[in-house]
C-alpha cells in the first residue's frame, strides 16, 4: 500500500495515461490528496494540488473551500479570502465558508468585510452552531467597539 501521496499520483498517472486526461477526470482525487498533505503538514503540496483541481473543476465548491482552508493554515490571508469568496459566489448557503471568510478577512485586516461576513453567518444557518455563533457575536462586538473609537 502507498504511504506517500506522490507515489499514489505516480501510480495513477501510469495507469491512466492512455485514457482521458486523468487529472481533469478526477479532481476529487486531487482534493483528497490535498487533504492528506494537509494532515501531514505539507501545505505547499496541498495548495499546489488544490490550485490544479480548481482549474480543472472551477465549479467544485468543495475544492474552493478546502483551498481556502489550506491558505488559512498557511497564513496566506488574502488568498484565503479569495478562495472563500469564490466558493460562496458559487453557492452562498454554506455557513462554514462564511465563518472562515470572516476569519481570513479579520486576519488580513479588512474590518468592514469581517463584520459583514460575521453578520451574514449570524443571519444564516450559522446561527444554529452555538459555539461559532457566540464567537461571531463576540468578534462583531469587539470590532465595532474598535471602529467607534
Amino acid at each position: 500500500m502507498f504511504t506517500d501521496g506522490q507515489a499514489i499520483m505516480r501510480k495513477l498517472r501510469k495507469r491512466s495515461r492512455p485514457r482521458l486526461g486523468w487529472a481533469r477526470a478526477i479532481p476529487e482525487l486531487r482534493r483528497n490528496l490535498a487533504l492528506a498533505y494537509m494532515r501531514q503538514g505539507n501545505l505547499e503540496a496541498a495548495i499546489a494540488e488544490l490550485r490544479t483541481a480548481s482549474r480543472d473543476a472551477p465549479e467544485d465548491t468543495a475544492i474552493w473551500y478546502t483551498l481556502g482552508n489550506a491558505y488559512l493554515q498557511s497564513r496566506t490571508w488574502s488568498r484565503a479570502v479569495a478562495a472563500f469568496e469564490t466558493r460562496l459566489s458559487l453557492r452562498s448557503d454554506w455557513p462554514e465558508a462564511t465563518f472562515n471568510l470572516a476569519l481570513a478577512s479579520e486576519r488580513s485586516g479588512d474590518t468592514e468585510e469581517t463584520v459583514a461576513a460575521y453578520r451574514r453567518f449570524l443571519a444564516g444557518a450559522g446561527a444554529n452552531d452555538p459555539r461559532r455563533r457566540a464567537e461571531a457575536q463576540r468578534r462583531v462586538a469587539e470590532l465595532e467597539r474598535k471602529q467607534s473609537r
